[in-house]
């Protein structure tokens, strides 16, 4: 085991010294928080996508299908870093853990790219897999073509909260998520 070169924080000293309970507590309530967080961006933007009437409604609904399949593979980098980088830590393994935090930071952006990219360019053939009302299709498409020009920045956020919760803080990516939240019902109505 090499020498810590970097001061254990106080978040990991209490997983690897604390009472394992007790860990297990402070680590895990804010998952199911977050997951709600996430739900209800969902609802928000639904609730002011609703009043421009059925037909963005649907579209919005139906992309965000494939985006659930978008969001899954960002879960996938998300659940690598997060058992990567928790391991060199528990383990004293500072200069590792660093070291695979900047290489699956290069990583991310390249499966932002790779994402991103293919998403963008065949949104319609993607939708139109669906066989939606024309209408809603060509809406649909629209909002899931701006959806992923955005996935640089859900995927680099998801990476930077892996980072946090490999490190057993918990809570950081959940507060900066509610925080989100509240701009997104703030901004909402400016830009629906």
């Amino acid at each position: 085991m090499e020498t810590p070169s970097t001061p254990i924080s106080k978040d990991i000293e209490s997983v690897l010294r604390g009472h394992p309970y007790k860990a297990i507590m402070r680590l895990a309530w804010p998952a199911p928080l977050s997951m709600i967080l996430h739900t209800l961006f969902a609802v928000v933007d639904l609730v002011w996508v609703g009043r421009l009437g059925p037909t963005p409604i649907a579209a919005v609904i139906s992309a965000t299908f494939v985006l659930w399949i978008m969001y899954s593979l960002v879960g996938v980098l998300s659940t690598g870093v997060v058992a990567m980088v928790s391991r060199f830590l528990g383990a004293g393994q500072f200069d590792q853990a660093r070291d695979v935090a900047e290489e699956t930071w290069r990583f991310a952006l390249i499966f932002a790219c790779l994402i991103a990219v293919p998403g963008y360019l065949f949104s319609q053939p993607i939708i139109d897999i669906m066989r939606l009302d024309p209408v809603v299709a060509k809406t649909a498409s629209d909002y899931l073509g701006i959806y992923f020009l955005t996935t640089i920045f859900i995927v680099i956020s998801e990476w930077a909260a892996a980072l946090f919760r490999a490190s057993g803080n918990t809570r950081t990516p959940l507060i900066v998520f509610a925080v989100g939240l509240g701009l997104n019902m703030v901004l909402d109505p400016l830009f629906i």
